[in-house]
């Protein structure tokens, strides 16, 4: 696999084997994001490594009174559970090479599955509050896995964004990719989505279970973080351009 646009840097030695990394970078929303950082906080885990891209914006994170890139990967020795998070939008032209480079990293560390999700435009008769998951699974051995933790499988439909690219880029390769697939409206808060993503990914965790009883509070309180966060890059971008050619 040709993972040639980002590099990830590790900061410490990591024990990967037989961890399941869980993509969770915004896509269609911010669903994705909001059960990601969720995870991070819930089981405590810490950045672990750093994705680079000269393609990201030139952005640093402060938390914790530490500098942090824009994209990068948490965990916990121990935790058998690595999230790859995000705050930004990763543009749709990076999502194969970034999805290459995601896959290959997993490989070195062992990982003994990754899962990515994807939002579908609502339909008629869907549940806006309660929006069911259900599983797409690049191998055999994946579909048996979500078949095994009760998530019903998606049949037939189109999945789009970077779980379309690891979900082909795992076929290809023989990797382990399980697509967690639901409907979202963009009217409705993605607190929402969040709530049955975790759901359904505590499920697939093989050794850490995920405490949901405070999800309503903690998921909105990351909505907002994560709100404000884009807002000031936004507008700090917009101050920077317009003091240099203004």
């Amino acid at each position: 696999m040709d993972a040639t646009e980002f590099e990830i840097y590790s900061f410490e030695g990591i024990v990967g084997s037989g961890s399941v990394v869980i993509e969770a970078f915004p896509g269609m929303g911010l669903s994705a994001a909001i059960a990601g950082f969720y995870v991070v906080e819930n089981l405590k885990l810490h950045e672990i490594a750093a994705i680079s891209s000269a393609q990201f914006p030139t952005i640093s994170i402060i938390s914790r009174y530490k500098p942090e890139f824009p994209a990068r990967i948490y965990g916990r020795e121990n935790a058998k559970v690595m999230v790859c998070v995000s705050e930004f939008t990763i543009p749709a032209e990076l999502h194969l090479q970034l999805a290459r480079s995601i896959l290959s990293w997993s490989q070195k560390q062992k990982c003994s599955l990754v899962i990515s999700s994807s939002g579908i435009p609502i339909g008629n008769g869907q549940s806006h509050q309660n929006p069911e998951v259900r599983g797409v699974g690049s191998t055999e051995q994946t579909r048996d896995k979500l078949k095994a933790a009760g998530i019903r499988l998606f049949e037939s439909g189109v999945v789009t964004g970077l779980a379309a690219a690891l979900l082909n880029e795992g076929r290809l390769n023989n990797i382990d990719v399980a697509g967690l697939v639901l409907h979202v409206d963009p009217e409705i808060p993605d607190t929402y989505a969040a709530s049955a993503i975790l759901k359904t990914i505590d499920k697939l965790l093989p050794e850490s279970h995920i405490d949901l009883s405070l999800l309503d509070e903690d998921a909105q309180q990351i909505e907002n973080r994560l709100k404000a966060l884009r807002r000031e890059a936004v507008e700090g971008n917009r101050e920077a351009h317009s003091s240099t050619y203004g």
